[in-house]
């Protein structure tokens, strides 16, 4: 499975990096592939010091699996974030799914669903049939049929299996007109070529600096109070 991810990643367009971070990448992909995963670790860490947002990313599903290294959900939804907000379609989806279970990070259904989103627009299977699931059962999104229906079969489209069982599901729920509305947003869809920096993080820590200054604000006024 890390193997195929490994493949995957690789493919994906990425910023200039130095011929050493590369390089590494490229040893660190092949331990993983032979099952050496305490070795591809090691290379991981010393690319992910070079800037390879990739390194990042199997470096936190590594970490969350606690493969070649200590098992740490804190750490690898850190390592997920730094490679997510650079804008790696794949650490955006896997990050969403640990703010959808609360694995590592404090349980948020509406961020892991924005997540899931700037992964699904860029085409990443994975972000795509999260959040039609979401769609479909109205967590973090207002409940929709026709774009759950959208984004669970852009990714069966791409032979997501889960993404695949879950059509038959939708559509005893549908009418035939959001059925169709639905196939016409599929045949359209066009994804994102372009990385972008992850925006849904940066305004969760907007929303986190926001709610630290309220608080401090309170404390202080309690004080004036008390004084």
């Amino acid at each position: 499975m890390l193997a195929n991810v490994t493949i995957a990643i690789a493919l994906v367009a990425m910023i200039p990096l130095s011929a050493n971070a590369a390089d590494v990448f490229d040893i660190a992909s092949k331990k993983l592939d032979a099952g050496d995963f305490e070795q591809a670790a090691r290379l991981l860490v010393e690319c992910s010091r070079e800037g390879d947002i990739r390194c990042d990313y199997l470096l936190g599903r590594l970490t969350l699996a606690g493969k070649g290294v200590e098992r740490d959900a804190v750490s690898a939804a850190a390592r997920l974030e730094t490679a997510a907000n650079a804008g790696l379609p794949a650490a955006q989806s896997n990050l969403g799914l640990l703010y959808a279970s609360g694995q590592g990070v404090e349980q948020n259904l509406a961020l892991a669903a924005e997540l899931h989103r700037e992964a699904a627009e860029s085409g990443d299977t994975i972000g795509q049939a999260a959040l039609g699931a979401a769609y479909f059962l109205g967590e973090g999104v207002p409940k929709d049929l026709v774009q759950g229906y959208v984004w669970t079969g852009l990714a069966a489209a791409r032979d997501n299996e889960k993404a695949r069982a879950f059509l038959p599901v939708m559509e005893k729920e549908m009418t035939g007109n959001q059925l169709d509305e639905a196939r016409t947003q599929i045949d359209q869809f066009r994804p994102q070529k372009k990385r972008r920096r992850s925006r849904a993080l940066r305004q969760h820590r907007r929303s986190l600096r926001a709610a630290s200054d309220s608080a401090a604000a309170g404390e202080q006024q309690q004080k004036k109070k008390m004084e």
